[in-house]
C-alpha cells in the first residue's frame, strides 16, 4: 500500500436537533442525508465534492433529551481547501440545515471555539 497524499487534518462539528423547531415532529437522518448531498451537488461542480461525516448523538439538559446528529465537514486530502474554505462551506451547510429542518439554533465547533448559529 502507498499513501497517495497526505495533508494537514481539520474539521468543523456541526450539531442539528432531530425536531423541527420546538415542536414534536422529527425527521429521519435519510432526509438530513439527502440535504446534505443535495448541498453538495449545488455547490462543488464537477470537483470532489467536500466530505461530511454523519454520526447520530444525543442532547441532554435535565429532563430535556433530543436526539439529533453531529455533522463534519472535514479537510479531504486530494483538495486543496484551506481552512477557511473548510469553515465557510461548513456554514453554508449550517444555514441550509436551519431552514431546511426549521432549526432555532445550529451550535458549531470550529478549532478550539463554539459558535452558535441562530435564526435572525
Amino acid at each position: 500500500m502507498r499513501v497517495l497524499k497526505r495533508t494537514r487534518a481539520f474539521e468543523v462539528r456541526l450539531y442539528v436537533g432531530s425536531r423541527r423547531g420546538y415542536g414534536t415532529e422529527q425527521y429521519a437522518s435519510e432526509e438530513v442525508v439527502r440535504a446534505i448531498s443535495q448541498f453538495q451537488e449545488s455547490t462543488d461542480n464537477d470537483e470532489m465534492p467536500i466530505p461530511v461525516r454523519l454520526s447520530p448523538t444525543t442532547f441532554v439538559s435535565k429532563d430535556y433529551v433530543e436526539e439529533g446528529w453531529e455533522i463534519a465537514v472535514v479537510r479531504y486530502p486530494l483538495r486543496e481547501d484551506s481552512d477557511d474554505d473548510i469553515v465557510q462551506w461548513a456554514g453554508e451547510l449550517a444555514a441550509v440545515l436551519m431552514n431546511r429542518f426549521q432549526q432555532e439554533q445550529i451550535s458549531a465547533v470550529i478549532r478550539d471555539e463554539l459558535v452558535v448559529f441562530s435564526r435572525e
